[in-house]
């Protein structure tokens, strides 16, 4: 039996990576989630998920000791007078956020490595590199010679490589790099990633989807779900789902308001599903203004991609929503109400559908099967993309990790 820490510093984490989890400790391994404090803005504090779950957590913050503040305090400040030194720094970001997060990693620094050294790990899985929290800890793994196995989280868009080198910023400090696909793969060799750091497994967090709709009660249990949602069974269900409002392409105030019209002059459903990550007041002004549309549904719980496994159709913008949403076998509409064009377009890709302006009579014919992009086109682009759809990705993560730490 290994001893492994899974980091979960957000909700999303503990979802993408839990199946994974869950199929190591069936094979005998003790999993334990870690998750620490967001200090600046205590988003997904672990009481808000992982409590419910009844699931056992290691908080970082255990193997801080009181002497170690004056440490804190020491790096907080010679790390702060670095970044003042270059110009132009605080002209980007707020000092309430410098100030705040540098002295938050000061404390994980600390933290964390009291917490390997005092736990020994064999492994630590974490979902990215892409926030500070798994970057460090992916760093202190790496000193501490501790494998750290890190996962590809959404679709690899060539604008970011180009423009940030984020393969490269994500593959940093990780042991190993978990892929959903050959091409994804491919793409983080051709970033320089050595190719002994990278494995394809599929997407974990889409097995149990794949397998329900495999399922024979399939059927009746989308019915019952759907019914507890408040969604008649017998309609058929579009399932709007748009990225960050703050990457959306064109108005999304003009956007719902061509929505909520064509589902009052169709009488089609539509369950709206935003990101976690909006403001509560975001949330509020969406749920006031349509609390009396007959067809019309903000959904904050369950997760996006619940509601989506239940969908006719999906609509959405650039967003792993979208590679969810085709592995699932379920069509694609890429909204454009502005005719601003979409990032990466799938539509351009031959695998959606694009609804400009007065064009929603698109999903109407998708919904009655017609219109439909190419099914072999769809197909090759979920293997290239996804990888395996065989609802085993979460067995091969496991055998992975377990190479590793018997390697």
């Amino acid at each position: 039996m290994s001893k492994i820490l899974c980091f979960s510093g957000r909700e999303h984490h503990y979802k993408r990576l839990s199946p994974v989890v869950n199929e190591l400790r069936s094979r005998g391994h003790d999993v334990k989630y870690i998750c620490c404090d967001n200090g600046v803005a205590n988003y997904h504090l672990a009481t808000d998920y992982l409590v419910p779950a009844g699931e056992e957590y290691i908080h970082a913050m255990q193997f801080f000791s009181s002497p170690m503040m004056l440490a804190v305090n020491e790096i907080t400040k010679t790390t702060l007078q670095r970044i003042y030194i270059r110009d132009g720094v605080a002209d980007w970001i707020d000092p309430v956020w410098i100030t705040g997060a540098v002295r938050e990693m000061s404390e994980l620094l600390l933290a964390f490595t009291n917490m390997l050294q005092a736990y020994k790990p064999n492994a630590v899985m974490i979902l990215h590199e892409a926030n500070f929290f798994c970057k460090l800890l992916a760093y202190l793994c790496k000193q501490a010679h501790i494998p750290c196995i890190s996962f590809q989280e959404g679709l690899l868009r060539h604008r970011d490589q180009s423009t940030q080198g984020k393969f490269n910023l994500a593959s940093e400090y990780s042991h190993l790099i978990l892929m959903w696909s050959e091409k994804s793969k491919q793409a983080y060799i051709d970033a320089g990633v050595t190719q002994d750091r990278l494995r394809v497994t599929g997407i974990p967090h889409l097995d149990r989807y794949v397998q329900w709709k495999q399922h024979k009660d399939y059927k009746e249990n989308k019915a019952e779900r759907l019914y507890g949602l408040g969604f008649r069974p017998d309609k058929k269900l579009v399932v709007f789902a748009p990225p960050q409002l703050g990457r959306f392409e064109g108005s999304i105030d003009k956007s719902l308001a061509e929505i909520a019209e064509w589902s009052m002059n169709t009488m089609t459903q539509v369950a709206m599903c935003f990101h976690p990550f909006e403001a509560d007041e975001t949330f509020q002004s969406i749920e006031n203004a349509f609390k009396t549309h007959p067809y019309c549904k903000l959904i904050q719980k369950p997760d996006t991609i619940d509601i989506v496994s239940m969908a006719d159709v999906v609509v959405s913008q650039h967003s792993t929503v979208a590679i969810e949403t085709l592995t699932l076998d379920i069509p694609f509409v890429e909204l454009d109400i502005d005719r601003v064009g979409i990032l990466e377009s799938l539509v351009d890709q031959k695998v959606a559908t694009r609804v400009g302006p007065n064009e929603f009579n698109k999903i109407n014919a998708i919904l009655d099967g017609n219109g439909l992009p190419n099914y072999v086109l769809v197909n090759e682009w979920v293997v290239n993309n996804a990888g395996p759809r065989d609802g085993q990705a979460s067995k091969r993560a496991a055998t992975e990790i377990e190479n590793i730490i018997n390697a």
